[in-house]
């Protein structure tokens, strides 16, 4: 009966010791995996934090150039109704001075 006692300790024993460790297994995995979606995720903030900052510096940019646009157009369009109101002035200028007398 003893050596029948050992052996049924001995699996009853190993079947525990391989349910522990399994356990043990089980949550270390888990552990290692929690950890490297941490990781993961704090990847992903600095990621976007990046992408934020070169975002807002690209907007700033980008209205600095449309302002630059906007006034060099404006400019333009002044420039260009001056010139044309200078022209008309010239023009009906010469008009007035190049029409026939009207002698009879």
């Amino acid at each position: 009966m003893t050596d029948r006692s050992f052996v049924t300790g001995f699996i009853v024993g190993a079947l525990a010791g391989g349910i522990i460790a399994y356990l043990i297994t089980q949550e270390e995995a888990r552990d290692m995996i929690a950890g490297k979606a941490r990781e993961a995720a704090n990847a992903a903030m600095d990621a976007t934090g990046d992408l934020r900052a070169n975002a807002a510096d690209i907007y700033a940019r980008g209205k600095n150039v449309v302002d630059n646009a906007r006034s060099n157009v404006g400019a333009a369009v002044e420039e260009g109704q001056q010139t044309a109101q200078q022209l008309r002035s010239e023009l009906s200028a010469e008009a007035q001075d190049q029409k026939p007398t009207t002698d009879f």
